[in-house]
């Protein structure tokens, strides 16, 4: 991003694009933090931010409720003229949960999917247009609730340098409004930042070289999840939240286990929980620690439960790890099963 040093070429270009509506099935829900209509009524102004080199990213952040598919992910590719046709060659990422820190700096959580990687190849893109690629084939599984979608610049086509900046280049929605861990910029020698926060490169990037949020969308399918919250310590209490999207009225039992390693198999499915001695205490001695671990999904496809964790002096710091999983069947028998989420993030008690 060696051309962010140059403020008359990385002052962001207004253009007119023609965005054409992200196209998000049945059962999926749009992921986007730019101000732009889903469904753009004409031209609109966009942020052209010329700066970014090859090697360089473009990352929105996405919070979901529960874990998602990522079925399609799109990214505008602007020219500052608004001309069609220049082509670059992208790859497309995407993680698994980010934290953001004081000092504009952000750790990634794991990477889940990479386009190159899977495939061999690169993703070929064209201005002036909101660039889509399908990959629901692919069953990439965001479980933590943020999803990260970065677009990697591999090959810009377009004249200019890195130094000096491109004619053409991702954009922003050019909205005058900077917030805070929404928005990933992977600079070369320095890794992602925040662009509302970060200031080593000397001057803040809000609003001169950087507006708004990234026309970066997505794609995602709810999938069933089993959610919890609060302080898992001893003598602290659980909050649970069984989601099963499209399933209100179904059953629902919920299990608690030690490790998820290969699971095994009953006669109606497979249960991603191993049958180790936590399991099992949980389906019997410690079954009286949970609360409305069986029950009747609502109108929203949730269920809600608890679990005790007990005041016992050797829990603590012992780092005992737990998981929750649960499985929905007709509301009045047990079986035969109907979905089975995966495991919930650890419980770590310490």
């Amino acid at each position: 991003m060696r051309s962010l040093l140059v403020p008359a070429l990385l002052a962001a270009v207004l253009c007119g694009a023609g965005l054409e509506a992200q196209s998000c099935g049945a059962g999926q829900n749009l992921l986007k933090n730019d101000a732009i209509p889903g469904v753009p009524n004409g031209a609109t102004a966009v942020a052209l931010v010329p700066g970014l080199c090859d090697g360089e990213a473009a990352m929105s952040v996405f919070r979901t409720q529960g874990a998602v598919r990522i079925d399609k992910a799109s990214v505008m590719f602007a020219n500052n003229f608004g001309a069609s046709g220049t082509l670059a060659l992208v790859n497309l990422e995407i993680y698994s949960g980010a934290t953001f820190r004081t000092d504009g700096r952000v750790s990634l959580g794991p990477k889940v999917f990479d386009f190159a990687s899977a495939t061999g190849n690169d993703i070929q893109i064209s201005t002036h247009a909101l660039n889509e690629i399908d990959i629901s084939s692919r069953n990439v599984v965001i479980s933590t609730g943020t999803v990260v979608i970065a677009w990697r610049m591999q090959l810009n086509t377009a004249s200019g340098s890195c130094a000096l900046g491109y004619t053409s280049n991702f954009a922003t929605d050019n909205n005058f409004v900077c917030r805070s861990g929404e928005n990933i910029l992977d600079a070369q020698g320095v890794g992602p930042v925040d662009p509302c926060t970060y200031l080593g490169f000397g001057v803040p990037l809000y609003p001169t070289f950087f507006r708004g949020n990234w026309l970066i969308r997505a794609c995602a399918t709810p999938q069933i999840s089993a959610e919890w919250t609060g302080q898992p310590t001893p003598g602290g209490f659980l909050s649970f939240t069984f989601r099963a999207p499209g399933q209100a009225g179904n059953g629902y039992t919920a299990f608690v286990g030690g490790s998820a390693t290969t699971g095994f198999l009953t006669p109606w499915g497979q249960l991603p929980l191993d049958p180790d001695p936590i399991f099992v205490c949980f389906l019997g001695a410690c079954r009286g620690l949970t609360f409305n671990f069986q029950g009747v999904l609502n109108a929203n496809s949730l269920g809600f439960g608890g679990m005790l964790i007990p005041a016992d002096p050797l829990l603590v710091g012992s780092n005992l790890r737990l998981l929750a999983s649960f499985v929905t069947h007709p509301p009045a028998s047990f079986t035969p099963w109907i979905g089975i989420s995966p495991p919930s993030q650890p419980i770590v008690i310490n």
